[in-house]
């Protein structure tokens, strides 16, 4: 069984608000997420620091259990969920995660002896459209959150990851999008261009 993690996190101080729920193209970029990958059928709960702001999402929400740790305590978070064997994480600041790219490494992970399938792309690792191995990664994360370590991929070597280069996924494109994720508010801009440019409309669910 594999539980849809959306990692919200709390208020960026670049963008004066959470990612999460900044409307994008009307619409709060966790609705518009939550929304998409519900074509999976899987099951879905977000990470938050701020449960209240989702309390209208309709989904489970847990908050860190260690607090300060940034994106990789929300991975430990993710990863102490017990009703479940695989982690989806998805970032709420990723308007172009894209569901088929999860369903591919869910059925690489059930296939193989892999601790994560994690894709690749000419800049490295993309931990934020990935699965884990809950029982399999989880000591791994906390023993780096303990430590005080807050990046994302620093405890790969000692897990058995899967790289998935994305040209697998689709073979014509390194599909940038993807993986695009906003920091500031002129990241925010040129995501909104891409998605009109895509066909995405004002106020509609895509």
């Amino acid at each position: 069984m594999i539980t849809i993690v959306f990692l919200a996190g709390g208020k960026s101080k670049r963008m004066g608000a959470n990612k999460a729920v900044k409307p994008f193209l009307g619409v709060p970029l966790i609705k518009r997420l939550i929304h998409r990958f519900s074509s999976l059928n899987y099951p879905m709960m977000i990470v938050a620091n701020e449960p209240d702001m989702f309390s209208n999402m309709d989904l489970p929400i847990i908050t860190d259990i260690e607090p300060g740790h940034g994106a990789l305590g929300g991975l430990l978070t993710a990863l102490s969920i017990p009703e479940t064997k695989y982690i989806g994480l998805v970032a709420c600041d990723m308007p172009f995660a894209n569901p088929e790219l999860l369903r591919m490494e869910y059925t690489l992970i059930q296939q193989n002896q892999f601790d994560a399938v994690v894709p690749t792309n000419y800049l490295g690792y993309e931990p934020f459209q990935a699965v884990y191995d809950r029982e399999a990664c989880v000591q791994h994360v906390r023993r780096c959150v303990l430590a005080g370590d807050r990046k994302m991929i620093n405890w790969f070597d000692d897990a058995n990851i899967f790289e998935y280069p994305i040209h697998k996924f689709d073979q014509n494109s390194e599909l940038p999008e993807i993986f695009y994720n906003m920091n500031t508010p002129a990241d925010w801009l040129y995501a909104e261009k891409i998605a009109k440019n895509k066909g995405m409309q004002m106020g509609e669910l895509v």
